[in-house]
């Protein structure tokens, strides 16, 4: 019985030996133990072929010396010795190593376990165990690096990031809040998003929040306006996604948060001077229509008695024609003279106040058959005057048909008016530019001084007396009223007695 026992102990050492050297053989860690003096006393074969790939020696075998045939770089050297001399002195310890040759291409990462190796009161040597962790610290140096990258974003960013648990409360907030609302992150951190808005505005984003929550939904542009901790108001623009658990769950949202207290600003005081502008509108609308009104009754009913007043003068006159001296009649025909041109003056104003109206619809008008027509309508009028015309090409332009008559009418007309003592040469021509047509009308006339070039254009402006010339001084103004309407300019060039160049402007694609 007591050889069996003996049979058994001997098969359980060697069963425990094959037990180790199996272990060691198909181990994936480095094993190997070194004496004081460096030297090696056992390894696993998986360190030995790692190694034989460092040295230049045909074949490294236990008994070897680890420093003598392996040009180790002198961080890992410095660092690997004070490990080894710390196991030396009995301490159990982990390490983390980067074992790096570039030239071999090796990059290993290992956690170094370091055992003394202790026989009875003698530290013999120190025993390694090299576990290979490249791919778990590569990832965790790439997640590091992800973070850091990530961190400084939210640094740089000028957005507010943070997160909320499914019942809205803060569980992270980036250091940008500060910006934002003034408080500190520990501010935030267990507080609501609503308890920083007033209590009507907590009232309706909550509302908006609750649909959100229930449909699980993102959040996405909620304008919401928040307290700033020195009392103010900051309008925040929100966007958020929701984050679910494995089970499908909401588990809480992920967002960011917007300062847009200045556009918002910007956006009411806009609307606000909309509305002014709007309340300016009708109250324009309204007194134009006064006008319009009053226009229409100057146009009609203050005829009428002027028609009384001619008339019953021409009349006195012819009745009591035996009875009438000179001076007398002389004193009636300055009379009926200013009734007339009181008439004309009526009629001018009321075409000046209908000129800006746009009633008439926008049209491709043929600009060559304007000027055809009202060449013609002087031809008949003024025949005893000679005019004589040169017209170039016209293009066809998007505007008012009678609107562009009157334009014409009033242009060509002054031109004839104002005529000099030489034969009159009256041209038309057009120029084509990057965005409008520009259309001349250019007279041989007595000219306009440059200092009255921005006054012409003015209502009642007159450069002559009545006795001079006849007119009411309206029909540049219209003319100026009616290019504008049209989107267009209009100026002068002219210089006394060298004649005068009138030159509008009309767009060539009117929106």
């Amino acid at each position: 019985m007591e050889i069996f026992n003996k049979n058994i102990i001997a098969i359980d050492e060697e069963l425990k030996k094959q037990i180790v050297d199996s272990y060691l053989a198909s181990s994936k860690d480095f094993m190997y133990s070194i004496d004081k003096s460096f030297n090696l006393i056992a390894a696993n074969q998986n360190f030995l072929n790692f190694i034989q790939q460092l040295t230049s020696f045909n074949s490294f075998q236990i008994g070897g010396n680890l420093f003598n045939i392996i040009d180790f770089p002198e961080d890992f050297k410095t660092k690997f010795l004070n490990c080894f001399e710390r196991g030396l002195h009995g301490e159990i310890f982990v390490e983390e190593f980067n074992f790096l040759i570039p030239q071999k291409g090796i990059n290993r990462w290992s956690e170094l376990h370091v055992n003394p190796i202790i026989y009875g009161d003698i530290i013999l040597g120190v025993t390694f165990i090299s576990k290979e962790i490249t791919e778990r610290k590569l990832a965790a140096l790439a997640l590091a690096e992800t973070n850091t990258r990530l961190n400084n974003i939210l640094l740089s960013s000028s957005d507010w990031i943070w997160e909320v648990d499914a019942n809205g409360i803060y569980t992270y907030c980036s250091e940008r809040i500060i910006s934002h609302l003034g408080f500190d992150v520990s501010e935030i951190i267990g507080k609501s998003p609503f308890d920083f808005m007033r209590a009507d505005e907590k009232e309706r984003v909550g509302l908006i929040f609750q649909d959100i929550v229930a449909t699980k939904s993102a959040i996405v542009d909620l304008e919401n306006w928040n307290i700033h901790k020195d009392g103010r108001e900051v309008c925040l623009l929100t966007n958020g996604i929701p984050v679910f658990d494995e089970n499908g769950n909401l588990k809480s949202y992920i967002g960011v948060d917007k300062d847009i207290t200045m556009r918002k600003t910007n956006e009411l005081d806009l609307m606000r001077i909309n509305e002014d502008l709007l309340h300016k509108t009708e109250e324009l609308t309204k007194l134009n229509s006064e006008l319009e009104r009053f226009a229409f009754v100057a146009s009609h009913d203050l005829q009428e008695p002027l028609r009384t007043i001619t008339s019953f003068l021409q009349l006195f006159e012819r009745k009591f024609t035996n009875l009438v001296d000179p001076t007398a009649k002389k004193y009636i025909d300055f009379a009926v003279n200013a009734a007339e041109r009181m008439k004309y003056l009526i009629r001018d104003l009321l075409e000046y106040s209908s000129s800006g109206k746009g009633i008439e619809e926008y049209t491709q008008v043929d600009l060559n058959l304007v000027a055809s027509d009202i060449t013609q309508l002087f031809e008949i009028s003024h025949s005893e005057t000679d005019v004589e015309y040169k017209i170039d090409k016209l293009p066809v332009v998007n505007a008012m048909y009678f609107k562009m008559l009157q334009v014409f009418q009033n242009l060509i007309g002054n031109a004839i008016k104002y005529k000099g003592e030489e034969k009159l040469v009256i041209e038309i021509s057009a120029k084509e530019l990057d965005h409008d047509w520009q259309i001349s009308i250019k007279d041989n006339g007595i000219g306009i001084e440059p200092q009255y070039h921005e006054t012409v254009f003015e209502l009642f402006n007159r450069l002559h007396s009545t006795t001079e010339y006849t007119g009411t001084g309206i029909g540049l103004a219209v003319c100026k009223k009616i290019i504008e309407i049209h989107g267009g300019k209009i100026w002068l060039h002219s210089d006394l007695y060298k004649g005068a160049e009138f030159i509008f402007t009309l767009p060539k694609n009117r929106p």
